[in-house]
């Protein structure tokens, strides 16, 4: 039975063990196989500058019959280049074409945010998550409102937000399930949604944060937090609005951070007991351990597993032990 005869479903199968230039090439031989193709090279897309790959942007804004196709796309264009306006434009037009779009990763010129406004009513509404070097700003907050699939948001902007920080309406992004980004776009997002993973990569955890962040609808299990300090007022605020949190980190970027002391060590152990459900806990590298139930509580007893800076009589204190936090962290990345 000649290639051509096989039923679509088995040639389907079949064409999707083959390489890109295979397909291609298969592309070629049969007007039949053109839409098959097309549907393989173009499903999964990540285009950049350093690639120069630019020109498939302007493809998919002039065929819409091929940006159908796509369901993931990434594009990535260095700070350095240069482009025209234009560029832009294709790239709302190509971007409101991908009507089967299910993930983007969008990392541009801030100043070219109205890339992510809609053409079609009907954009963005299989989108299921989406990672953007983009300000939060009204461009991206009417995307967002769009976009009622969305399971996971991540905001990977080097500022927190644009000035006049808008709101999302009530009803956008009702299934959102994870949230990246910083703590004032994380004020407009969390609260009135079912949020259980919360990472926060900039800005200052303060008792009201954790009130706000904890007005999401789930219970939030995860919580990570880029910071430079972090008062012992603050993780006891977590303990009591976010009871059912199960991973807990605080990380650094800063190199003037000073190792905490043991006194403070011993602090954050004390609170760690108020956390009833609390299985893991990362501040700045040490990883603190459950040793015992607490009497009195729902909670267990914690130490610090890598300890902190001590004086030179206590020397032959036992080496820090392997990374044991990060494992079952990153089963919920």
């Amino acid at each position: 039975m000649p290639f051509s005869s096989l039923p679509h479903e088995l040639v389907a199968h079949i064409v999707r063990y083959l390489s890109k230039h295979h397909v291609a090439v298969l592309a070629t031989t049969n007007h039949l196989f053109a839409s098959l193709a097309q549907q393989l090279l173009y499903r999964d897309l990540y285009v950049s500058s350093s690639s120069h790959t630019l020109a498939v942007v302007v493809t998919l804004a002039k065929k819409p019959s091929v940006a159908v196709h796509v369901r993931a796309f990434a594009i990535q264009i260095d700070p350095s280049s240069v482009l025209f306006r234009s560029f832009y434009d294709a790239l709302r037009t190509a971007l409101s074409n991908m009507t089967g779009l299910t993930s983007l990763r969008l990392f541009v010129d801030s100043k070219f945010s109205s890339a992510l406004r809609p053409v079609h009513p009907s954009t963005f509404s299989n989108l299921l998550n989406v990672s953007t070097s983009l300000v939060y700003d009204d461009n991206v907050a009417l995307c967002l409102a769009k976009a009622k699939s969305i399971l996971e948001v991540d905001f990977d902007s080097p500022t927190d937000t644009s000035p006049d920080s808008p709101d999302l309406p009530a009803g956008a992004l009702p299934l959102l399930r994870s949230f990246t980004g910083p703590v004032r776009v994380a004020e407009v997002m969390v609260p009135g949604r079912p949020v259980e993973f919360i990472r926060l990569n900039t800005g200052t955890i303060l008792e009201n944060v954790a009130v706000k962040l904890a007005q999401s609808t789930a219970p939030v299990t995860l919580f990570e937090a880029n910071v430079d300090s972090l008062s012992i007022s603050s993780l006891l605020s977590l303990s009591q609005t976010m009871p059912h949190l199960r991973y807990v980190r605080f990380t650094t970027t800063s190199n003037s951070v000073e190792p905490p002391s043991h006194q403070f060590c011993d602090d954050v152990a004390e609170v760690l007991t108020f956390f009833p459900e609390l299985e893991s806990f990362e501040l700045w590298g040490i990883h603190f351990e459950q040793t015992q139930k607490a009497p009195k509580s729902h909670g267990h007893i914690w130490k610090a597993k890598i300890f902190c800076p001590v004086d030179s009589g206590e020397s032959n204190q036992q080496a820090p032990s392997p990374d044991l936090f990060s494992e079952e962290f990153m089963r919920y990345q």
